[in-house]
């Protein structure tokens, strides 16, 4: 089983991220007034945490060759243009022919 990519840096920017809207709403009820400077960047880690989430995710493109007797799977990558490369080829072979 593949696990995800770019799990810590989820984490540990959500993390951050937290604490610095927490740090923020925290300091607006002290003396000296909020801080923007945190909630900036609490909102750059968030970004970046929700970044990490997008590109975490596994992508498989799957080939499959159609028969008259059933469905075989042929070919699984991650790759997208590899399987549009190897599908093309396929069709073109099978039109020449």
């Amino acid at each position: 089983m593949a696990k995800p990519h770019g799990e810590g840096a989820i984490w540990a920017c959500g993390l951050v991220s937290l604490i610095c809207v927490l740090v923020f709403f925290g300091s607006l009820s002290a003396s000296e007034g909020p801080s923007f400077i945190v909630l900036t960047l609490a909102a750059i880690f968030g970004f970046l945490a929700y970044r990490a989430w997008l590109n975490s995710k596994i992508r498989e493109y799957q080939l499959f060759l159609m028969t008259s007797s059933s469905e075989a799977q042929a070919y699984v990558t991650r790759d997208r243009e590899e399987v549009f490369r190897l599908r093309s080829k396929i069709e073109e072979g099978m039109a020449a022919s």
